[in-house]
Order: structure tokens, then C-alpha cells, then sequence
């Protein structure tokens, strides 16, 4: 009884021991390489329906990002190493706290550097996949059938095609990449705590006169 115990102690109570297991089994590497492909090469199989009502294709393949450029992504912004001092970090206060070396505990989580670093890598991802199509298949076009189904006044016959054609002209994809960055960047200071508001600004003024180009153009 005593050496089983002992060995207890020296173990299973010890709060570095688990931290020490799961680093021997690699198990940071296995979460965001090997398990993160898994559940996106599954995600990828579902049917739209299962991301929620009204989405017509499945968004991890409409995206056009490869299963590469996602783990590669989150492997840069959320690193196997930064993830494993955070978890050794709770483990630690929390096995003490647990062994009665310490009455309470306290777990502080520096993600500034890393929120950063995320938020370049879901820009970049942005960019690179197409949100731009999907945001006009997925929510603009069908915007546009519905306003459609109304009667135009004067008489006025314009297809869906027509309309969504003309707004891709006035916010082209550069645009509207430019704004989100711009929202991003925006917004971070204060969800890092590095500021107590936010202001979001989009310029619509250099689109007035592409619209009523468009504008005038569907007229005729």
C-alpha cells in the first residue's frame, strides 16, 4: 500500500506528470496536424445542410481552400508550442491547487502576440480563397432574385443576372478585401483590450459614380 502510494504521489498527483505525458506522446502536434486534416477531410463530405439553413453548397469547399492551406494557417497562428505552455500552465495551477499546495488558482492566457498573428492568417486566407464568389452566389444573388420578384416601377424589367453583374462593377473584389482588412484592423486594438471603443469607416464615396454609371446603364 505504501509504494503503490507512493508512486501515486509521485505521479499521478504530480502536476508536472501529466504535462510531461502528453508531451511525450506528441499530442500537440497530433491535435493541430493530424486530427485538425481529419475533421476537415470529413467536413468536407457533409452535406451544405449541416452548416445550417439556407446554404446551398458547402462552404469548406466553396471556400476553395485545400485542407493544406487551413492546417498550415492555424498551425501558424495557433502553434503547437504556444499551445502547449498554455495548457502546462493550467495543469500547473491547477494540480497544485488540487494537491492542496495552494488555497486558489490562477490561469492568464497571453494571446495578444498570437491574436495578431491569427488575424493575418485569416486575412490572408480571405484573399486567397473565394469569399468574394461565395459572398455573390450565396448572399447577394439570392438578395437580388427576391427584390426581383417585386413589380418594378415604370415599368422596369431587369434580370438578377443584370443587377449582380453591375455590383460586381461597383465593389470589385480588390474593394471589398481592402474594407475587411480594414474592419480587422479596426477592431483588434479593442477585442486585445488595447483600446475601450472601435470606429469602423467604409468609403463609399469613390463608389457613387461607378454606381450611377450602373445605375443608368440598367435604365436604358
Amino acid at each position: 500500500v505504501a509504494l503503490i502510494l507512493l508512486q501515486v504521489s509521485d505521479s499521478l498527483i504530480k502536476p508536472s506528470y501529466y504535462a510531461e505525458e502528453l508531451d511525450e506522446a506528441n499530442i500537440y502536434e497530433f491535435v493541430l496536424v493530424d486530427l485538425l486534416t481529419s475533421a476537415l477531410d470529413e467536413a468536407r463530405a457533409l452535406e451544405p445542410a449541416e452548416f445550417g439553413d439556407g446554404i446551398d453548397s458547402n462552404p469548406i469547399v466553396s471556400s476553395g481552400l485545400t485542407t493544406d492551406d487551413i492546417v498550415s494557417s492555424i498551425n501558424r497562428a495557433l502553434p503547437p508550442e504556444f499551445l502547449q505552455q498554455q495548457v502546462e500552465q493550467v495543469l500547473d495551477e491547477l494540480g497544485r491547487y488540487i494537491a492542496g499546495e495552494r488555497d486558489d488558482f490562477q490561469v492568464t492566457i497571453l494571446a495578444g502576440e498570437q491574436a495578431r498573428v491569427l488575424v493575418a492568417e485569416v486575412s490572408a486566407l480571405l484573399r486567397k480563397s473565394d469569399a468574394y464568389n461565395v459572398l455573390f452566389d450565396e448572399v447577394i444573388t439570392p438578395a437580388a432574385d427576391d427584390a426581383l420578384d417585386q413589380e418594378l416601377p415604370f415599368g422596369l424589367r431587369i434580370s438578377g443576372g443584370e443587377l449582380v453583374e453591375s455590383a460586381r462593377k461597383v465593389v470589385p473584389r480588390e474593394w471589398v478585401e481592402d474594407q475587411v482588412d480594414g474592419v480587422i484592423d479596426a477592431t483588434i486594438p479593442y477585442f486585445l483590450g488595447e483600446s475601450d471603443t472601435f470606429e469602423i469607416r467604409i468609403a463609399l464615396a469613390d463608389r457613387i459614380d461607378l454606381a450611377l454609371i450602373e445605375v443608368k446603364s440598367l435604365l436604358r
